[in-house]
């Protein structure tokens, strides 16, 4: 057997305005599920692309996603 519940609706979603050269956490407050779910975060441009960690960018096992420094990118 299996639970996931939906996930909450935000009534104000949070805008976040990194800064070049500074570090960047995001949390992720996933709904409730048995099994535990596997958290991963994405960019949402065709389809949705998983993005991939390296040694600036890591993602713990609760899902708290650290840039170390963010960088400007074009």
């Amino acid at each position: 057997m299996s639970v996931l519940e939906p996930f909450p609706t935000l009534r104000h979603p949070r805008i976040h305005r990194p800064v070049i050269g500074v570090a960047l956490t995001l949390r992720c407050r996933p709904p409730r599920s048995y099994p535990k779910g596997t958290i991963f975060w994405g960019v949402e441009n065709v389809g949705l692309q998983q993005i991939e960690t390296d040694d600036r960018i890591t993602l713990d096992y609760n899902g708290i996603y650290c840039i170390d420094s963010v960088v400007f990118v074009f």
